[in-house]
């Protein structure tokens, strides 16, 4: 996967169901992308999110605020500027109380440029 990654030039990667249990994330061994944060749910291999950080990128987490299932947020600079990165994966059901929800945590949380990434589990076109 992160051969994948680094393939198609990505610099921040946000990846959704990893299914790590609890402080099982994996170690990334990967000079490619050293910097790895993750939300995992702590009981069972569910659900999951993470947001992975190529080595030509410079972030420095400040702060890091994380729902094992659903969200992922980091605030940090990069060459001193703020970022918050946001990653998030919507249940199947009642997405729109779910980005209600996000948009309100985030509102709370974010500083400087806020890059939202995710699975929102919405179709582009319902009909």
């Amino acid at each position: 996967m992160l051969r994948t990654v680094w393939v198609a030039r990505a610099s921040v990667s946000f990846l959704q169901e990893t299914h790590f249990q609890g402080g099982d994330a994996p170690a990334l061994r990967d000079r490619r992308f050293p910097i790895g944060y993750f939300a995992n749910h702590r009981d069972s291999k569910k659900a999951g999110v993470a947001t992975l950080f190529a080595s030509t990128v410079p972030f420095n987490c400040v702060e890091k605020k994380a729902d094992p299932n659903w969200h992922l947020f980091l605030k940090g600079t990069i060459a001193d500027r703020r970022y918050t990165f946001a990653s998030v994966y919507a249940p199947n059901a009642k997405q729109h109380r779910f980005l209600a929800k996000t948009a309100r945590l985030l509102e709370g949380f974010r500083e400087g440029l806020l890059i939202l990434a995710g699975d929102i589990n919405v179709p582009m076109d319902p009909a």
